[in-house]
């Protein structure tokens, strides 16, 4: 039981993690495109672009960390019996 608890506190630390960092790159890139923009270096169509594409980019780590968590349920669910 004790186990369980602490791979589940793990888990959520990993997850809020993960999406910290991903929030903190997004403001960082919306932040320098917008800088970029009101100098003309860039359009806004660019940077609106640019930040799907690093949206998408981010998508990959979030399936892999739900993966991560079936593989956990799925190796406690086996200890179990």
């Amino acid at each position: 039981m004790h186990k369980n608890v602490e791979t589940k506190r793990l888990s959520a630390t990993l997850e809020r993690t993960v999406d910290g960092v991903i929030a903190l790159g997004m403001a960082i890139v919306l932040w320098y495109g917008s800088w970029l923009v009101l100098r003309d270096a860039l359009t806004t169509g660019d940077a609106i672009v640019f930040l799907t594409y690093l949206k998408n980019a981010f998508k990959p780590v979030k399936i892999l960390l739900s993966i991560r968590d079936v593989w956990q349920k799925l190796l406690h669910l086996e200890s179990e019996f």
